[in-house]
């Protein structure tokens, strides 16, 4: 058949497997001599027959009998019957709960069976109608029950399920691997125990052990789940270096940025504000209402210009511990015409009021790796925000965005005032920072991720 030469055979053994009649040749029953005649003196005197016939076996031998083809089969059988590595991810969100964790999760259990992984999620849900306390140790023991099966334990953040995760990979003796976005004893030190008028930096912070008790725990937790992992991603290199301050190797922490979809939105600025019924000049800016994100500073610069630019309004998206604080401030400095605020709004909404924009501002005193950023940056809306924590791996000062220091007020409105009189320059950094976003890719933080576990 892969002479070219038209083939009479009979229907016994292999010959059904490679010989279809009237397709691929002619088959004939054994022990007839006659019927083998006639077969011979069709293909002797038939040449369209012949072609026809030849041309389809060669076909047919030269795709099924091919070694790639053959390899291909080969491999396909290996993976079914060789044991794919499992990875056992402990979360404390999962769909349909939302949160970063959440969608980081899914991801990876999309994506990880594609490259020979099986994956199963062990959720924090399952425990979180117990009691405090009790439902860590619940935890534990069904990490500890899911650990025998894994070949990689790899958690989400370092309390709630990395503690137990990590003291269950160890006891089981399991690669553990941890992701941190941020230091959770830091977090919850400044919202029970900061003054309304000051914070203390994470970079301070970090570096030493906190004198009350629930925040030594917390310290404590994110230090042994840290120094039990074999490996750690962090989002940024600033988390980095927080995380090293822990007492961590450097080089044992690997920075995978955060994956960022922009999303497909092709509502103009003009359509955006008719959409809301905005008007003027508008300032946006969102996140959680907490004494470092300076939500106060920036409704004071904001109250101060307006009496320059009468039609100048600033929305602020978002909840949190500190609204009622700057709603009263906003009240005490005559600002209720000039600063509102809107509360927590659907992420479209949030894109939309971004979209329509003339500056979105993210006058904030810390951030890890800032999916708002990206988001306004994605909108297309020029950005102003500190330099500070993970923002400029974002953006680069006057190509993607403008960087000012924090706590620095005067930097802040010289800085408001420059956009705002400059259209051309608006234009530039809302294109360029369009661009930028695109190099978040999933793809690349899937990849990266993945090369990090087949290494462990």
């Amino acid at each position: 058949m892969a002479a070219g030469v038209p083939v009479v055979g009979t229907p016994v053994g292999g010959i059904p497997d490679i010989l279809t009649h009237e397709k691929t040749g002619l088959v004939v029953a054994p022990d007839a001599p006659d019927l083998l005649a006639s077969a011979l003196r069709r293909l002797l005197t038939d040449e369209a027959l012949r072609a026809a016939l030849c041309a389809r076996a060669f076909a047919f031998v030269s795709e099924r009998f091919d070694w790639g083809h053959i390899a291909g089969c080969m491999q396909a059988l290996f993976l079914q019957t060789v044991r794919r590595p499992h990875v056992l991810i402990a979360t404390p969100l999962f769909p349909p709960e939302v949160g970063g964790p959440a969608t980081y999760t899914k991801l990876l259990s999309e994506h990880l069976p594609q490259e020979g992984f099986t994956v199963s999620v062990l959720a924090f849900r399952e425990v979180r109608h117990l009691p405090k306390g009790v439902r860590h140790a619940v935890y534990f023991f069904k990490a500890l029950a899911r650990a025998e099966d894994a070949d990689v334990i790899f958690a989400q953040d370092p309390t709630s399920v990395g503690l137990p995760a990590a003291l269950a990979a160890r006891i089981m003796r399991k690669p553990f691997l941890l992701k941190i976005v941020g230091d959770r004893a830091w977090e919850t030190a400044m919202q029970r125990a900061a003054s309304p008028d000051g914070w203390e930096p994470l970079e301070r912070f970090s570096t030493h052990w906190s004198g009350a008790f629930n925040i030594f725990l917390l310290q404590l937790a994110q230090r042994v789940s840290a120094r039990i992992a074999k490996a750690i991603i962090t989002p940024s290199a600033y988390l980095r270096a927080i995380v090293a301050n822990w007492g961590v190797p450097e080089k044992k922490v690997h920075v995978i940025y955060n994956a960022f979809d922009p999303p497909d939105v092709q509502e103009t600025k003009v359509d955006a504000r008719r959409r809301l019924s905005l008007s003027g000049t508008v300032l946006v800016s969102a996140g959680r209402l907490v004494p470092w994100k300076g939500f106060v500073e920036l409704a004071d610069v904001v109250c101060r210009m307006s009496k320059d630019i009468p039609e100048l309004r600033l929305y602020i998206i978002g909840e949190g511990p500190e609204r009622a604080r700057l709603e009263a401030h906003i009240q005490e400095i005559g600002a209720q015409q000039v600063v509102f605020l809107l509360g927590r709004q659907e992420k479209t909404t949030v894109f939309s009021y971004m979209r329509a924009s003339d500056i979105f501002v993210l006058y904030t005193g810390y951030e890890g790796f800032s999916h708002t950023l990206l988001e306004a940056m994605a909108s297309g809306a020029p950005v102003l925000t500190t330099a500070v924590g993970g923002n400029p791996e974002l953006l680069t000062d006057k190509k993607e965005g403008l960087l000012v220091p924090y706590n620095d007020k005067t930097a802040l409105a010289q800085g408001m005032k420059q956009l705002l009189q400059d259209a051309a320059q608006r234009e530039r950094l809302g294109r360029n920072a369009r661009i930028r976003v695109r190099q978040f890719a999933t793809s690349d933080m899937i990849a990266r991720t993945l090369a990090l576990l087949k290494n462990i």
